[in-house]
């Protein structure tokens, strides 16, 4: 009995985790064509790298760009990576919805890979594992 609850349990937290991930996944992907679709956009330049506070190897790089009304903007990417995704200097593409600065987001391929890609694909990994273990 007790087998049968600990494997049903495993079984459960695989699934939870694999559609937690995807639903991530989702909600980046209509965030990412929202953006696309309605937002502007502008060439962004990385400005700096901001190490995680508490002094863990993680980065993430700070984006300066100009918005619609001439403004000069900066945001911090919310990905933090182990090592920097764009090196200071690099010119990146970056959205925003006109009339909300706080909404701008950097649009790379390597980002949106990260963001969406990656937790597409462990998600639907982490189904596969839940069917596995269910034998």
């Amino acid at each position: 009995m007790r087998d049968d609850l600990g494997m049903s349990f495993g079984v459960g937290v695989w699934f939870l985790l694999g559609l937690f991930l995807i639903a991530a996944a989702m909600a980046q992907a209509v965030k990412t064509g929202r953006l696309g679709r309605d937002g502007l956009r502008a060439a962004g330049s990385v400005v700096r790298i901001e190490q995680s506070p508490d002094g863990r190897s993680l980065y993430s790089p700070v984006i300066a760009y100009t918005d619609e009304t001439g403004a000069w903007r900066e945001f911090t990417v919310g990905l933090k990576a182990f090592k920097p995704i764009h090196p200071v200097g690099a010119r990146v593409p970056v959205r925003w919805i006109a009339g909300r600065p706080e909404s701008a987001s950097l649009s790379s391929v390597r980002h949106t890979v990260l963001m969406i890609g990656v937790p597409l694909i462990v998600g639907v990994a982490c189904l596969a594992a839940g069917l596995w273990s269910m034998d």
